[in-house]
This record gives structure tokens, sequence and C-alpha cells, in this order.
């Protein structure tokens, strides 16, 4: 299988080479991903803006990353494949969508089977998803044409060599479903023992209440925010079930159509 990874947190995210590294056992994997971290771009391309797209070495990358974070508590560990003949890292002056499209019209001798985005060093559930670069690279992919997965964890999970081969799992069997959709997978900050099982639900509500602070500079703000209990959430919602200890996975849509409000126009005559 050729598979496509992108992320939105660039180059240096140990986390998408990492699951590079397990996707390349039996498959071909191309990583395409913004050379800088592009987190919050959501769906956003570069119109009219040169991109630039260079090939740059996996081992090499893979190698600094984790010598970098060998003081971190971020569940990686040192071992390494040797063999990477099944991986090549490309890092692109853009968005994440813009990579995905990038791979689609440049790369068209690869023939894409699967494009997986991710993984994100943060959950993109409830309202997260309009904002999310991550998810936006899927739904690009699957506008294209491909099914696509989203893959998210809590920020700072400390698990994650040992939630990898479930990850990988999950993915290839969302894959062999041959539906075409955008998958949106969330991982629980829990180690994997502990998780409480996979739950196909919905997106929730808004989880944050955003505000801006004073950046110390004159007319500069930082948008920050705190996360909401909102006591109303669908308990069958993406939100609540990460809250109980679920994987969720949610397939999107790129379909904005609000279809009740047209039948409700139609059929109450509400012409203007």
């Amino acid at each position: 299988m050729n598979i496509l990874l992108t992320n939105d947190d660039g180059v240096k995210s140990v986390y998408t080479l990492k699951l590079a590294e397990r996707l390349s056992i039996n498959n071909k994997v191309t990583i395409v991903v913004p050379k800088y971290n592009s987190s919050g771009t959501s769906h956003s391309v570069s119109f009219y803006k040169k991109i630039y797209v260079k090939k740059v070495s996996f081992e090499k990358t893979l190698k600094k990353l984790i010598a970098d974070n060998k003081n971190d508590d971020i569940g990686i560990s040192s071992d390494y494949n040797q063999n990477y003949d099944n991986i090549e890292l490309y890092a692109v002056t853009g968005t994440p969508a813009d990579c995905v499209k990038v791979a689609h019209h440049i790369m068209t001798e690869k023939h894409f089977d699967l494009v997986i985005s991710g993984v994100n060093d943060d959950l993109n559930i409830g309202t997260d998803i309009y904002y999310s670069g991550t998810v936006g690279a899927a739904m690009q992919a699957r506008i294209l044409g491909y099914p696509s997965v989203a893959v998210s964890i809590e920020k700072g999970y400390k698990y994650f060599e040992g939630i990898l081969a479930g990850i990988t799992d999950v993915i290839f069997k969302l894959y062999n479903t041959k539906i075409l959709t955008a998958w949106n997978i969330n991982i629980p900050p829990l180690p994997p023992d502990k998780i409480e099982g996979i739950r196909f639900t919905k997106v929730g509500a808004d989880r944050y209440r955003d505000y801006y602070v004073s950046a110390g500079e004159k007319d500069r703000y930082i948008l920050s925010g705190d996360i909401l209990k909102n006591q109303n959430i669908d308990p069958d919602s993406d939100v609540e079930l990460i809250d109980k200890g679920f994987i969720t996975i949610t397939p999107l849509t790129p379909e904005r159509s609000d279809y009740s409000i047209i039948d409700k126009m139609k059929t109450e005559n509400l012409d203007l």
C-alpha cells in the first residue's frame, strides 16, 4: 500500500515520524508536512504564493528529534528501525491542506491509497475540528477522493509508544471497510490498558471559553481559553466519550448543507 502521511505540527513532529516508522512495515510511506508548525490553519491553502518542496533525510530528522526529546516524558523510545527504504520525507512551505494538494498534483507517480494526518499533539474533538489543520488535511484528502484518517492524542501524552501498534491497527481496519470518508480518531489521556474501548460517535459542542490576553506590547494580544464543562453536552458525542476514557472515531464529510433548513423552506413555502 502507498500511504501519504501529513500533519499540522510540522517536520519536527516526533509522533508523525514514529507513526511513519510503524506504517512502513510492508507499506510505502510518503511524508509531506509543513516546514513549520501550522496548528490552527484549518483548511486554508496558499493561493498565489510560491510553495517550496524539499526532500529531507527521514533517518537524520527522526534521530535528532528523539535526541532532543530524550529528557521529556512523552512516551517515545530510542529504538530504531534501521531500514527506511520505504519512507520519504518532504517539507513544504505551506499549510497541511497544501501538503495534501502538493502530493496529489505533483507526486502523481505514487498513486496513494490512503491519507493519514497526524498524530497531532492535542485532541481535535468538538468544535476543534473547524480550526484544526490536522482535520483540514484529512478533509482535503477526502475532497480529492482519498479515504483519510486524522489522528490526535492529548497534549503531552505519555504512552505513545504503547498505543502506537493499536493506532495503526485501527487505521488499517478503517481503511479495510472501504468507506470513503474522513475518519477523525482521538485518544484519551490514559495508558492503553486503562482505555475503556472504541466508540463511533458524533462531533460534540464547543469545549472552550475564548478570550484574549495582552501580549505585553501595545496593540498585541494572544488568544487563550479555558476548557468548559458544558452540562448540556450530548452523552454520545466525542467530547463526552473522551472524558469517559473511550477512543472516539467520528466520520466527517465536506458536505456543509443544512438539509433540514432547505426542507423547511420548501415545505412551508418560505420563499423570499
